[in-house]
This record gives C-alpha cells, structure tokens and sequence, in this order.
C-alpha cells in the first residue's frame, strides 16, 4: 500500500467520484474542504508516521475535531471497518447544520466532543488511533480578553483589519493543562494505542514557552514534519497508551 499516492489520487478524483458530496462541500463557505495536495501534506505526512501502511484494517481509529471528515471517510472507503470522528457542536456554530448533512452525506456518525482546560472529557471506548491533525484544543479560550467600548468579551478572537488581513488570538495551554489532557487521552487508549495531536499553532517552540515544551517532551513524543521549516504548523505530539 502507498497511502500517500492513493490519497492524492483519491483527492484528485474526489469530485467526480462522489459528486453528491462535493455538492454538500460547497454549500458551505466556511468549511469546503481544498483538495489542493499541499494543504494535505500534514495529514498524509503525519498518518505515514502513525504507520497506516502497516495498520490492520480492524484497527480501532477516532479522528478527534473531524471538520468535513474528508480523512475518516478515506479510511472507510480504503476498508477501514472502524472508524469513528469526533468534533465540538458548539465550536461549530452557525455551520453546525452543514456540517450535519455532510457526515450524514459521508455516512459518518459523528459524537459530540467539546475539550476543555483541566475538565475530563469521556469518549465511548478505547482506541488503537486518536488523530487530530489541524486542532486548537489546545487554545485556553477562558483566558482570552477583548476589551471593546469599555466592555470585556471573552468569545472574540478573529477580526479583520482594514486591509482584510485576518488577525487570531489566543492563549495556549500552560503545563498543568497539558498534563491534564495527555492524562486524559491516555485512559481511551489501547494498551498498544498512540494519539496523535497537531496544535495549530504550535506556539512551544518559542522560548517563552521552555516549561511547557519540556513537559511536552517528557510525557510524549515531540515532532516537526521533515522537509518543512514552518515548525508553529506542522509540528505534534505524540501519546502513548500505558502498556
């Protein structure tokens, strides 16, 4: 199997092979999915280094904030038998419905999960794959403040300037909350079981940050995909079940 030749030409052909899909995609602006093979370069890069290759078509995956569920769907279409995608109602908002006629379009069921810092979180079973390519769970929301005409707003943290470029903001986990949710994900792990998890951005390389990438280091096992020098996107972590 070369995962990566057969998902490139899987996205290539991805609009002539499931039509009705592409047409849910582009009913929704915000969340139609590029099939431009350099944005799925970290996703290809990173399933590769889990060793989908060499996976077992019984193995058990959960792709953790599945957006479109452009990569559950692939694994199911390539004989994949389970799979299951995870993604937060609330961080989906006014897109929630679009993105419901999308899974149900992909066949996907797709369970509820909004992560927040220091509070447990519970999925239905362990997993053999937890990926989450391309994720902010790690932004601490609950810190983040916007003073606008005098009032404090803790939701707003995109805006666009006057020259239409996007500016976000946030506030990354410390190591406490880290901690917590490596703990976390470990107890819906198989004893043999690995997550995999994409911060975007990945803000520890910098030096303000030493405690939590030494934390980082110490409990996981911290990446960069080669070939690429944009370390605050395509860097992960990687978690190990208690064997």
């Amino acid at each position: 199997m070369n995962f990566r030749k057969e998902f490139e030409t899987h996205l290539t052909n991805f609009s002539d092979n499931y039509p009705d899909i592409k047409r849910e995609f582009e009913k929704s602006e915000m969340h139609n999915p590029t099939m431009n093979l350099t944005y799925w370069y970290t996703h290809i890069y990173m399933l590769i280094k889990l060793g989908v290759e060499e996976w077992p078509k019984d193995t058990s995956i959960l792709d953790l904030g599945t957006q479109m569920g452009v990569v559950p769907h692939y694994l199911k279409e390539i004989g994949f038998t389970d799979v299951s995608a995870s993604n937060s109602k609330k961080e989906a908002g006014d897109t929630l419905e679009d993105l419901e006629l999308v899974w149900s379009c992909m066949d996907l069921n797709v369970q509820h999960l909004h992560i927040k810092p220091e509070e447990e979180f519970t999925l239905d079973k362990k997993y053999d794959i937890i990926l989450g390519t391309h994720t902010n769970i790690h932004w601490n929301m609950r810190k983040m403040l916007k003073i606008y005409n005098s009032k404090i707003l803790t939701d707003n943290y995109y805006v666009r300037d006057k020259h239409n470029n996007s500016h976000t903001y946030f506030v990354p986990y410390n190591t406490s909350e880290l901690k917590f949710f490596i703990e976390n994900i470990k107890k819906y792990l198989t004893p043999t079981g690995k997550a995999l998890i994409n911060f975007h951005p990945f803000p520890y390389w910098e030096d303000r940050f030493k405690e939590e990438l030494d934390l980082l280091k110490e409990h996981c096992e911290v990446g960069h995909c080669d070939s690429d020098d944009i370390l605050f996107q395509h860097s992960y972590i990687i978690i190990e079940g208690d064997k």
